[in-house]
């Protein structure tokens, strides 16, 4: 789930920030039923950029990014791969 919140003008620098939250769930079929392997809770990271499309982009790029980190961390961790 990926959730954009509203920009903002930073008053010190004149961009503009954007705040973006990212939560993702990896679910694995045994057969019979999906179970849940591996899931992160909201990751808020803030983007910043000379206009609001720039700003969202960098937020939901750095929010992405450690989102998947920590999804490939928890299957290392449980020996899937």
């Amino acid at each position: 789930t990926v959730d954009v919140l509203s920009s903002q003008i930073d008053e010190v620098s004149g961009n503009y920030f954007v705040y973006a939250s990212v939560k993702a769930w990896v679910y694995r079929d045994d057969g019979m039923f999906f179970e849940s392997v591996a899931a992160v809770a909201p990751i808020q990271m803030r983007g910043d950029g000379p206009n609001e499309t720039v700003a969202e982009t960098d937020a939901l790029v750095k929010a992405a990014a450690a989102a998947s980190k920590e999804i490939v961390d928890q299957l290392s961790a449980a020996g899937i791969r």
